[in-house]
């Protein structure tokens, strides 16, 4: 009977937290209480990264123009790339960065937090195609050789991750 009591007990604080109710005023809460998943159901959904190419220019459609992985010391690196992903509760919220390894393996660009990239979308559909384009510079003085592309995509509702690795060659 104790532990019954507990439980609804326990139960019924974390609703009214959650419903805003009840608000933890403690100053050293850095997380909200409900950022854990108390019961074993999984947020469902899928996420997939597609079509990545590197290109010599990317169209304002996202069209590749020019795919190639083959590029000079001074160009311009474009890339581009879909996120196919399925919202939860109506909500897609995408982090995106990346992190380029140099021909020695050293670091040239590090991902950290606060040069991610957030994409916010509310959607109904069943599924979202989200399309990304960027482009790296290269500049005199890189190293000539094979360089690789580490791409980091989240997708934070469904709490999944992508990593999608390519490899481009830089001559002189």
């Amino acid at each position: 009977v104790l532990l019954v009591v507990v439980v609804l007990t326990s139960a019924t604080i974390l609703l009214l937290i959650q419903y805003g109710v009840l608000n933890p005023s403690d100053e050293g809460f850095q997380e909200s209480v409900l950022n854990a998943d108390f019961l074993p159901l999984g947020r469902e959904g899928t996420m997939v990264v597609k079509a990545f190419s590197f290109c010599e220019d990317i169209a304002n459609n996202y069209a590749c123009v020019g795919p190639k992985n083959y590029f000079e010391i001074g160009d311009r690196v474009f890339f581009r790339f879909t996120v196919e992903t399925t919202p939860y509760n109506g909500d897609i919220i995408l982090v995106k960065n990346y992190r380029l390894l140099g021909p020695k393996g050293n670091v040239i660009l590090e991902a950290d937090d606060k040069d991610n990239y957030h994409f916010d979308l509310q959607s109904d559909k069943e599924s979202e195609d989200i399309y990304f384009r960027d482009f790296i510079i290269t500049e005199e003085g890189d190293e000539p050789g094979l360089y690789t592309f580490e791409l980091l995509v989240s997708n934070t509702v469904l709490d999944k991750s992508v990593k999608v690795v390519e490899e481009f060659v830089l001559n002189e």
